[in-house]
């Protein structure tokens, strides 16, 4: 979203922009409170007053570290999955991508969670082969390409992963001003750019 926001500030250089980190306990409570006024989620939580905006469609990857027997398995299941550790980052386990839809409704448990607040840290700690992970697509290319870290398609939640869609959450009192209606319009033109690369 960066060259997105590089380009608002442009539009719209009296908007001021600040970021929270993400992970806040109960973060759509907190937009419902206007304690800030967009929420960048895959979790669009019904709320009085809220309204959510499909920004793109990713897939959340299997993060291996190069060595990793699974790198190379024929088919991965949650069993196999269930003997690793999951580094992961410091957020309820309902809102991680592998434990909501492969682990709970499995209802099985990693052998051990383990968290950082890093991207960077996350990536390391796979690398050096303390546990596995599951990223978005667009995160874990970054140091694939690197040659970091390996990625496998999720293939046991269904044959064409684990699929989810990442939404731009806001209260609705808020998108008849024109900087937040600016800014929703780009955030459209966006969606509609990433999409269709996603399908090409």
């Amino acid at each position: 979203l960066m060259p997105l926001l590089n380009q608002y500030r442009h539009l719209y250089p009296d908007v001021d922009l600040d970021f929270a980190s993400g992970f806040e306990a109960n973060p759509h409570e907190l937009l419902q409170n206007a304690e800030f006024d967009l929420l960048i989620t895959a979790d669009p939580i019904a709320l009085k007053g809220i309204e959510y905006f499909p920004i793109f469609e990713y897939e959340s990857r299997l993060v291996l570290s190069n060595t990793h027997p699974l790198v190379r398995a024929e088919r991965i299941t949650v069993q196999e999955l269930a003997e690793e550790t999951l580094i992961t980052y410091p957020v309820d386990k309902h809102r991680l991508d592998i434990m909501a839809k492969l682990f709970i409704p499995a209802n099985i448990q990693p052998k051990q969670i383990r968290t950082t607040d890093l991207t960077q840290m996350l990536i390391q700690l796979v690398a050096s082969g303390r546990g596995i992970a599951a990223l978005p697509d667009w995160v874990v290319n970054e140091y694939e390409q690197k040659g970091w870290v390996s990625s496998r398609r999720l293939d046991c939640v269904s044959a064409s992963g684990l699929r989810r869609t990442l939404y731009a959450g806001y209260r609705t009192e808020e998108k008849e001003k024109s900087y937040f209606e600016g800014f929703l319009k780009q955030l459209a033109k966006f969606s509609q750019k990433r999409n269709q690369y996603y399908m090409n």
